[in-house]
């Protein structure tokens, strides 16, 4: 006997089921479709509020970084032009080559820091 002699054949009706499962998940997704692109959208939008929030931070931190700099630059500046209107106090009780070898060596001293001396002191005599 063969065995395909059965009066209903399996394979053609399990073609309806077949589709309707392929079907149920795309009318399921058309559904909740909607709220899955709002929760996306809202996901994207937290992410990029985050990122501008360290941004900002991160330049909050370089300005108070270059606030702190340029107070300790203008610090060290002032204390340079302080030091070098000393000389004129100095000159007259001090001897000349004295405070000239003096302010030779401040001036080496700045260079060797890393400052630029942009005076000469043989514009002070």
């Amino acid at each position: 006997m063969e065995e395909n002699t059965s009066l209903i054949n399996i394979g053609e009706l399990s073609r309806p089921a077949t589709v309707l499962v392929e079907k149920i998940p795309d009318a399921v997704g058309g559904i909740f479709k909607p709220d899955q692109i709002v929760r996306v959208a809202k996901a994207e939008a937290e992410a990029d509020r985050v990122r501008a929030d360290s941004q900002i931070e991160i330049s909050d931190l370089q300005r108070r970084a270059f606030h702190r700099f340029l107070e300790e630059e203008a610090k060290k500046q002032e204390n340079i032009e302080n030091i070098t209107q000393k000389r004129e106090e100095l000159a007259p009780t001090c001897g000349s080559e004295e405070v000239d070898g003096f302010f030779e060596y401040l001036k080496r001293f700045w260079e060797f820091r890393g400052y630029k001396v942009e005076c000469d002191w043989d514009d002070w005599n």
